[in-house]
């Protein structure tokens, strides 16, 4: 099944990427992993209980649309963690959570540390550079990072349901 593994982490370091250098988060992005979520159900190496994971994803989908509306999270973010909730399912989805808080709180602080400093930084050591947008003061977080990562992390630790962690050797 390192298949699951390998197309899953191409497309969620895509997220990463595009995320961290241009805030967006594409929808095919998001519907390829969504579209790959029944080739597990059908495929993968153990069950999945997938009508069990429709009321996490519904339920990340419902309260992340609330914060999108209250504009405190991007849309991409919104489709990106209910589609993950779908892959967690009930078992998982606690600590995905708590895990994706945690790496989205360490990336705000980095950030928050940083920005005051890089145009220091640039214009001591890198003068004539444009430093990146995501190190420019009043730019949003990128939270997409953090939830790529987390559902990687997890995937690779054998912890996404119906997915165990590869066996290498």
């Amino acid at each position: 099944m390192f298949v699951f593994h390998a197309m899953v982490s191409c497309l969620l370091l895509i997220v990463i990427w595009l995320d961290f250098t241009r805030y967006t988060i594409p929808n095919w992005l998001n519907g390829l992993l969504l579209a790959l979520y029944p080739a597990l159900v059908l495929l993968g190496p153990a069950p999945v209980d997938w009508p069990e994971a429709l009321l996490p994803a519904l339920a990340m989908f419902i309260v992340c649309a609330l914060l999108f509306f209250l504009r405190v999270m991007g849309g991409g973010d919104v489709k990106l963690l209910a589609v993950s909730g779908l892959w967690m399912g009930k078992a998982a989805i606690l600590e995905f959570i708590v895990f994706t808080a945690v790496l989205g709180g360490v990336l705000t602080l980095v950030l928050l540390i940083l920005r005051p400093i890089t145009p220091w930084v640039y214009g001591r050591f890198l003068e004539g550079r444009t430093p990146p947008r995501v190190l420019t003061m009043d730019q949003p977080v990128p939270y997409g990072v953090a939830i790529a990562m987390v559902f990687l992390w997890m995937m690779w630790k054998g912890l996404v349901p119906g997915l165990p962690a590869p066996v290498w050797g």
